[in-house]
Parts: C-alpha cells; sequence; structure tokens
C-alpha cells in the first residue's frame, strides 16, 4: 500500500485511526483512510494545479510541517494515545511519532533507511501535504455514512440492524485485491443502490473495497427484494387519481374549439361541460317562458290603468293598424298559448332571479373548468405519499412526443406549484435551470427514482412506501431507532417554515406535536381487562395516568401525552408495563392511543413467551384496548407514528413525502463546495506559512463545569465531598486496573427496579419488580478504553427480556446517554483520557458533573463539513456506542 511506503501519509492514517478509538468509533479499514486521502488530494489539485507537483512544496516547509505535528502529538493529553502507539518500533506498525521521525529524516536526507534513492511514492507533493493535514478533520464524516448505508440495506431485507452489520464487516475485510474496482461516480451510479444520498455517497469513502462490499450487499438485497415481490407485488406510485391539472395548448392556428361551451382543447361530442351547457339552455328557455309572462303581465296592466280611447290614441300615434280589439285577442292568444297559469308579478320576479342565480353559478364553473393553458405542460401528477411529481408535455408539432419529467418535492412545495398562474412559469422558477432538474428535486440516482415510479410493501414496517431515499422507517438496532428521523426533520421543516413567515410578516404556523410525559399516576385495584383468547376478565392492579390530564393535554392537538404502565394480574404471565401515547388525530379530531412507543418511550411489554418471539401477545393487547376505552381513544397500528393521521395507516400508506429533507446538495455541488472550500485553506497556507497547516482535528482541554475555565488533565478522581462526606480512597485515573475496579463496585452499590420471575405458593411463577444489585460487565481494552455493559448472562439472549431493558434503560440514564441510544449489544466504551473516566466515575457514582471531559474540535476545518454539519464543532461527547 501506498501508505505504508509513505511515512508521512502513513503516519496521519495512525492518527486518525488513534483518535477514532479515542472517540469510541469504530476503526476504519486502512484502505477507506487512504481512499479519503487521495480524494482530498485531488480535491487540492483542483483547486490549484501548482499543488500536483513535487517542487510546490519545498522541502523546509514540509519539515516545519512534519515536525510542528510531531511536537503536537507529544502534548496530546495523557491517555489519548499510549507510548507505544507514539515511539513504537516496528516494521508493520511503527508508532506515529517514529513515522514522523522517518519521514523528516528521509526529507532532510533525500534517501531511504537503506540508502537507496527515494521513489515518486515516497514523497509528497503539495496536494498529499493538504490531504494529509486534513484526512482526521473529515474523518468522522465515513462513521454515519457507513451507518446509513447499513440501516438502508437492512430496511430493504426486512431484517434487523446488526444482520446486516455483520455482513457488512464480513465484507470489508475479506482479503483480496479491490485496486480494479472502479472508483468514479459512473461506476457508483452503476451499483444501482437506491436509498443512498449524495452526501452519503461523498462521504463512505471510495476504496475498492467499500465499493466491493457495498456491490455484494446491493446484489443480495435486490435478490431478497425480488423474492419479496413475487409474493407480494408492488404498484404504480403514479395514475390518474394522482392527478392534479390538465393544460391545453393556447388559442391558435388549428387550435381545436367546443362548438358547445366554447372551450379550446375538445370537440363538442367529447365535451366534458354538458352538464353545465344543460343548465345554461335550461336557464335561457325558462327566462323566455318568464319573459312572455311578463309581457302578459304588462299588457293587462295597461288594459286595467288607462281608457280605450288613451290605448286607442296611443295606437293611432305609434303603430297605424292596431285596435284596442286586435290588442286584446293577441294578449287572449298569447295567454293562452303561455301553457302554464300565468304567474302573479312577484312570482316572476322571484323566479328570475332564481334563474340568474343559477346561471351565474353555471357560468362560474364553466370558467372554472377552463382548461389552464399552457405552452408546453399536458398534465401534472403528485404522489404526496412518497413525493413523486410527474409532469408529462404536449406533443410537438411535428409529432414528436417527450417522456415525463419527474421531480421530488414536499407537498407544500406542489401546493404552490399549483396555485401560480401560469404552470411553466412556475416549473421554470423552482424546479427547472436551464431545462435541468434543479438539484434540491432530482433523485439520488437512477436507482432511486426507478423506485420512487413504483410502491412494494416495506418489508420492515409493512406500508406501502417507495424503497428509496425518502423512506426512512425504523430498523430495529438501527440509528432510527436512536433518533426519530421523522420528528427531527419535522421540527427542522418547521422552523425554517417559522424563520420565513417572520421575514415575511406572516403568521408563524402551529409547532409539530411535543412530547408531554405525565407525572401523575393513579393506581385502581378494580380495573380489569379481557382475555381476548378467553373472553374471561383478568382481575388485577392497573396503574397508568390520569385521564383528565390527558383529555386536557391532547384537547388542541399540539401535543402528544405519554404516561407510563403497568398491570399486574392475577395469572402467572399476565405482567404488562411500558408507555402509551395518546394523542389527536390531525383529520378527524379523534383521539388515538399508540401503545409500540410512538413516544420515543419504550411501548407496552410483557414477560410471556409468546411476546419474547414476536413482540406481541394477547396480554400486551388487551391492556392496550382497556387503555383505549379509558383514554376514549382509537387503538393506532403498529407503525403509525405520534401525531400521524390514522388513514395512512388504514390505508397502508407511508407519509414520506411530508418527511423529506427541506434542503439537498447534489454529489457534484458538494464536491464544488469541497474545492471552493479547499481554496480557503490554500489561501490561508500562503498568508500564514504552510507549517500551520497541521491545524486539523485535535482534543480540546477538559473544563471546570462550576468555572467553565479549561483545567489540565486530572491525575485522581475522589468522591464529590458534598455528596459523600465520608473520606474515599482516591483512584488513579492512569491506572486502568484500579478505574475498572472503582466502577464495579460503584455499580453494585446501587439498587435498580428489575423484572423478576418467581415461584408462585400452590405452584407456577409470575413476573414481579423487585430491587436488585446489578453487576455490569466493566473490561479494559487494548487501547486503553473501558467498556461497560450489561451482565453477560443477560446478553446470552441477545437482550430482548424485560430484565435486560430494564438494566439498559437504567445504564444509559446513568451515563447521562440521549434517550433511545442502544446499550445493547455492544455496551458504551469509555475513553482512556483522564477527563472522560473521571466523568464516567463521577455519573456511576451518582454525583454532580464537576469535569466536561476532553471533546475533539478542528480549529481550522476549512472542508465542506462546515456547511453540510452548520455549527457542528466536534463530537458530543466521550462516552459512544462500542
Amino acid at each position: 500500500m501506498v501508505c505504508r511506503e509513505n511515512k508521512g501519509r502513513s503516519a496521519m492514517i495512525g492518527l486518525a485511526k488513534s483518535f477514532q478509538r479515542m472517540m469510541g468509533h469504530p476503526v476504519d479499514h486502512d484502505a477507506n483512510l487512504q481512499s479519503m486521502q487521495h480524494q482530498l488530494r485531488h480535491e487540492v489539485e483542483a483547486a490549484d494545479e501548482k499543488f500536483s507537483n513535487f517542487d510546490s512544496w519545498p522541502k523546509d516547509e514540509q519539515i516545519k510541517a512534519w515536525t510542528e505535528l510531531r511536537a503536537r502529538v507529544e502534548e496530546l493529553p495523557e491517555g489519548v494515545m499510549s507510548d507505544a502507539r507514539r515511539y513504537g518500533e516496528s516494521k508493520t506498525n511503527p508508532g506515529v511519532i517514529t513515522r514522523i521521525d522517518q519521514e523528516i529524516a528521509r526529507l532532510r536526507s533525500g534517501k531511504h533507511e537503506n540508502g537507496s534513492a527515494l521513489k515518486s511514492v515516497q514523497q509528497n507533493t503539495g496536494a498529499d501535504m493538504v490531504a494529509s493535514m486534513k484526512i482526521v478533520s473529515v474523518m468522522e464524516r465515513l462513521v454515519p455514512a457507513r451507518r446509513n448505508f447499513i440501516e438502508n440495506q437492512a430496511r430493504r431485507r426486512g431484517v434487523p440492524y446488526a444482520e446486516a452489520e455483520a455482513e457488512w464487516l464480513s465484507k470489508i475485510n475479506e482479503k483480496g485485491n479491490f485496486s480494479n474496482i472502479s472508483l468514479t461516480d459512473d461506476y457508483r451510479d452503476s451499483l444501482q443502490i437506491s436509498g443512498v444520498s449524495a452526501q452519503d455517497q461523498a462521504d463512505l469513502g471510495q476504496a475498492g473495497r467499500a465499493r466491493y462490499a457495498m456491490a455484494a450487499m446491493e446484489e443480495k438485497t435486490q435478490t431478497m427484494l425480488a423474492a419479496h415481490r413475487k409474493a407480494n407485488p408492488p404498484r404504480p406510485a403514479i395514475d390518474d387519481s394522482h392527478r392534479l391539472g390538465t393544460y391545453t395548448l393556447p388559442p391558435g392556428d388549428g387550435a381545436i374549439r367546443c362548438a358547445a361551451c366554447g372551450q379550446f382543447g375538445h370537440e363538442k361530442k367529447a365535451c366534458p361541460n354538458t352538464d353545465l351547457t344543460d343548465t345554461l339552455d335550461a336557464v335561457s328557455e325558462r327566462s323566455q317562458i318568464l319573459d312572455k309572462h311578463q309581457s302578459i303581465l304588462d299588457r293587462r296592466e295597461m288594459l286595467a290603468s288607462r281608457s280605450e280611447e288613451e290605448i286607442q290614441a296611443v295606437f293611432d300615434a305609434k303603430a297605424p293598424g292596431m285596435t284596442v280589439a286586435k290588442f286584446r285577442a293577441a294578449l287572449e292568444r298569447d295567454e293562452k298559448n303561455l301553457g302554464e297559469p300565468l304567474m302573479g308579478a312577484a312570482a316572476v320576479q322571484k323566479m328570475r332571479r332564481k334563474c340568474e342565480k343559477e346561471g351565474q353559478a353555471a357560468l362560474a364553473e364553466l370558467k372554472a373548468r377552463e382548461p389552464k393553458v399552457s405552452n408546453w405542460v399536458e398534465s401534472v401528477s403528485y404522489n404526496p405519499n412518497n413525493g413523486l411529481l410527474r409532469v408529462t408535455m404536449h406533443p410537438a408539432k411535428s409529432g414528436k412526443t417527450y417522456p415525463p419529467r419527474y421531480f421530488r418535492a414536499r407537498p407544500e412545495e406542489v401546493d404552490e406549484l399549483m396555485e401560480h398562474p401560469s404552470i411553466g412559469k412556475a416549473l421554470h422558477a423552482g424546479f427547472l435551470s436551464k431545462n435541468k432538474t434543479v438539484e434540491g428535486h432530482e433523485f439520488e440516482n437512477a436507482a432511486d427514482l426507478a423506485e420512487a415510479l413504483q410502491e412494494t410493501r416495506c418489508p420492515t414496517c409493512g406500508r406501502w412506501a417507495s424503497l428509496n431515499s425518502s423512506h426512512r422507517c425504523p430498523v430495529i438496532g438501527g440509528p432510527s431507532e436512536e433518533v426519530d428521523q421523522v420528528r427531527t426533520r419535522n421540527v427542522l421543516t418547521y422552523q425554517a417554515m417559522a424563520r420565513q413567515a417572520r421575514e415575511n410578516g406572516e403568521p408563524v404556523p402551529m409547532k409539530p406535536p411535543t412530547i408531554f410525559q405525565s407525572l401523575k399516576g393513579t393506581t385502581d385495584n378494580s380495573h380489569y381487562v379481557v382475555d381476548p383468547q378467553t373472553k374471561q376478565k383478568v382481575a388485577g392492579a392497573l396503574r397508568s395516568g390520569d385521564k383528565q390530564e390527558a383529555m386536557t393535554v391532547t384537547e388542541d392537538g399540539s401535543r402528544v401525552w405519554d404516561t407510563a404502565v403497568t398491570f399486574n394480574g392475577s395469572n402467572d404471565d399476565w405482567h404488562v408495563s411500558g408507555h402509551v401515547a395518546v394523542w389527536k388525530d390531525p383529520e378527524t379530531g379523534g383521539r388515538l392511543i399508540g401503545i409500540d412507543g410512538q413516544s420515543g418511550n419504550a411501548g407496552l411489554q410483557c414477560q410471556c413467551p409468546a411476546y419474547q418471539k414476536n413482540r406481541r401477545c394477547p396480554h400486551v393487547v388487551a391492556v392496550g384496548r382497556r387503555l383505549a376505552a379509558k383514554y376514549e381513544a382509537q387503538p393506532a397500528y403498529r407503525a403509525t407514528r405520534a401525531g400521524e393521521p390514522l388513514r395512512l395507516q388504514q390505508e397502508g400508506l407511508a407519509n414520506d413525502a411530508a418527511s423529506l429533507p427541506p434542503e439537498r446538495l447534489s454529489y457534484s455541488t458538494m464536491s464544488a463546495m469541497r474545492v471552493g472550500a479547499m481554496r480557503d485553506v490554500l489561501d490561508a497556507a500562503d498568508t500564514h506559512g504552510i507549517a500551520r497547516l497541521p491545524e486539523t482535528l485535535w482534543p480540546s482541554r477538559a473544563t471546570d463545569v462550576a468555572t467553565g475555565e479549561p483545567i489540565d488533565p486530572p491525575t485522581e478522581w475522589k468522591r464529590d465531598p458534598a455528596q459523600n462526606p465520608k473520606a474515599s480512597k482516591a483512584v488513579d485515573l492512569a491506572n486502568t486496573g484500579q478505574v475498572v475496579n472503582r466502577i464495579r463496585r460503584l455499580s453494585q452499590s446501587k439498587t435498580q427496579l428489575i423484572p423478576t420471575v418467581e415461584p408462585v405458593p400452590g405452584g407456577g411463577f409470575r413476573t414481579v419488580m423487585k430491587k436488585e444489585r446489578v453487576q455490569y460487565s466493566v473490561r479494559a481494552e487494548p487501547d486503553g478504553s473501558i467498556v461497560l455493559n450489561l451482565p453477560p448472562s443477560i446478553l446470552k439472549d441477545g437482550g430482548n427480556t424485560a430484565r435486560a431493558r430494564a438494566m439498559e434503560s437504567h445504564l444509559r440514564s446513568t451515563m447521562g446517554l440521549p434517550a433511545g441510544q442502544r446499550v445493547i449489544p455492544h455496551g458504551i466504551r469509555i475513553s482512556s483520557d483522564p477527563s472522560a473516566r473521571y466523568a464516567a466515575l463521577d455519573a456511576i457514582a451518582g454525583d454532580p458533573a464537576r469535569i466536561a471531559p476532553t471533546r475533539m474540535y478542528a480549529p481550522q476545518d476549512g472542508s465542506f463539513a462546515a456547511a453540510l454539519h452548520r455549527g457542528r464543532a466536534g463530537n458530543a461527547g466521550q462516552f459512544a456506542p462500542a
């Protein structure tokens, strides 16, 4: 490998892997890190060609850069890197400083350690130097990109995240030569992987080994999907029911016009407005009859109000030859020919107003039905469930036809499009640029679009969905279980909408539903549930939240109410516990209750074998029905999200369009951003000196929580005197054995409620909540980190028991980890840094945090991560999944 030949680049890869170990991330394969160096090198060369040759960085400047980097590595806080990793002597894996010293020696002598002249791969161009110095600051992109890819594979297969992850690790570590795998973007597209975003494509790395693993896993996923679709045939995502509007060509030579309604675009025999033209004809006919009624009434009034002499005088002056006798005869004839009884004057006026109203309504409807005109758009269709927008175009005058145009769009974007008076101008303003789809409305690749054109029953959630990058249903054990993707995107979308509303002086829209955690619990021993199998009542103590509070909190529809629930029935198997959520259906206004963790807390769980196998049992269903009756709510489906209307689940539809990210960048745009950012880095190098470029990702100093001031790394730990006045023996933080032993002792010193199965007098067993002292697993790793996990006896069955989940929740709460972060199966990794050990001991002891541990930061991060992850200066903490 080139990185082994080149000691400087090899040192940076070693440093990157050391930082990954320190922060608790899985260590990347050398090939992935090396490929990232190559990618960064190409970005430097794209930013300025002069850095592609060996003379672009003088040797003395390279020596300054490596010397400064060496000093920084030596100054790293104690515990970040062992002496062996700094100064180790080895032909295959020397220490980081050892490799830097070898690079400096080569630069000074111009020769290899064996006296031979240096090869080109053993020397560094200016681009190589910048890429080497920047590798650590961008390495964290690999972790989320890899997790997203693995979860996408698991979701489309319908398997747990752990199963897909195990396959990835197996493929990525296979032996073989993968240098023949293309690293071009065309090859990436040829993998036909739907659901992989452009950002993940940019971040996942370009190593042939990773490409091979992606291709092999996708091939297996497609095989499994083919079998799934054979049993569950897909359906088109767009049909006539999704059509929002049709458009006709503007009037011109040869334009077709209907002789009945006068509209362009159709002939009389195909007129779609016959109901309106019939109404207008009937109104016109009735108006003529009313005119006859009024004429008769007017002539009658004239005969009644004037003498015959006066009338005859008028006739002689204006209608010679007309006589009163003839006038009377004509009046009697017209009244006889009327065919209906003569109406009074008031009735005629009332009927005339009614006719005018009907005629005006018909004309208004006809105007509304008038085909909209467009020079090129023929129809617009939209699927609000997967976000697919289809636009068809008029054929050319020559008869040439054009394929439909497809866009990805959110519902509010489509509403704005359809409200515009000119559909063509609106499409060019928001969706097209120089007749090409703007990147924010593109699909990720051809496979992503192909999936958008059809809907399949998702193997994971069971809903009708397009299995592409828009579908993000939770996967067991995956990142989506740790973070509610939908709620996160909804919050981001709301923030963007609220910001725009404020700027435009418009009312701020209602916030998405928030979670209200109930603290009012009531126990009622008279409550019972009905066994759905035997139809018998099961007595027991049901503890759940206050009904009135639930009604009040959910009344306006802006909040989701969550409560803890326990039911200890008289039967041995009837022990159900967990959380339920209640919210208002945004469409019907009725209340819904979810028992499957819709609020983010664990849903109802049971100790019976049926639940352990299927995650559903009659006991959970029965308790859920009883609670639904209590809170006057309709049971939600298993996959329904909190705040979501029940109709979507009843129709089996995924609500993915509303959850599309409000912003999207294409791969080419991100590449251009990286090049632009790299130019800024190179300008800084020219201004401040090339030797300053080692300012890459480095650990910050630990800080005192009370004062916020940086402090030196602590050397020992003692209990907080305010919490434990008794003198306690100090722990040497440099002694891993002492830290491990104290963590074990502290974890045993506290009790927690654990579901326990115990025998019942007379035979049988039942599950009760008992206080226990748990012996957590605490082990030291070769790199100095410490992994804290559940006892091995609890993990042997995969951690799918109530005991395991209760212990996991307690450990997560103790360590201050985010709600939903998984501890099972790999545990929590505590960094070898002394400040991280100090903070962990405080947390396990139950004392308030006194030290904020060392964190990673990028003082000069010119990469495009600043644009994609605005405001993010490092990771969130020292405790990460192991």
